[in-house]
């Protein structure tokens, strides 16, 4: 597969359809946002309507993003309104840290960008609510094999 950015130590994204997918190695940084937003950028200039993102990271929902961090994802949300959906895939979480995090995501910070989002703990439970929330362009087969090799750190 040819990744969109391969950096197996930080980050790897690819395309499917109208879905941009990321699998995170680290936990977010600065540097690390400003590259995947480069990418991002040149994918939804490639897509005419709606797409959404699918992500993987294993350090969610802790440690909290940098501040900085969460402010390239506010400008990103406001800056691009055909993303309509988004599947976060974490560490497992459970208990009241999971809950909290879910909760965070899907009542408050969905509603403010405008985005459908969800959080999960099972990658194929985020493609399968993706694949039947949104019009992702993919069949859910082929974005979960997607997904999944996307994950693998070499």
């Amino acid at each position: 597969m040819a990744w969109r950015i391969d950096d197996s130590e930080v980050l790897r994204t690819a395309a499917l359809g109208n879905v941009y997918l990321l699998a995170y190695f680290r936990p977010f940084s600065l540097a690390v946002e400003t590259r995947m937003q480069v990418d991002f950028e040149a994918f939804y200039r490639t897509t005419s309507g709606a797409c959404q993102l699918l992500v993987s990271n294993p350090y969610l929902p802790f440690p909290l993003p940098p501040v900085e961090v969460r402010a390239v994802w506010r400008e990103m949300a406001a800056s691009h309104p055909r993303v309509d959906g988004a599947a976060l895939v974490g560490n497992g979480a459970t208990g009241l840290a999971g809950a909290v995090f879910a909760s965070l995501v899907e009542h408050i910070v969905s509603p403010v960008t405008r985005v459908q989002m969800r959080v999960c703990n099972d990658p194929d439970e985020a493609v399968e609510w993706l694949c039947r929330s949104c019009a992702t362009g993919a069949s859910p087969t082929e974005l979960a094999e997607l997904f999944d090799e996307l994950r693998k750190s070499s």
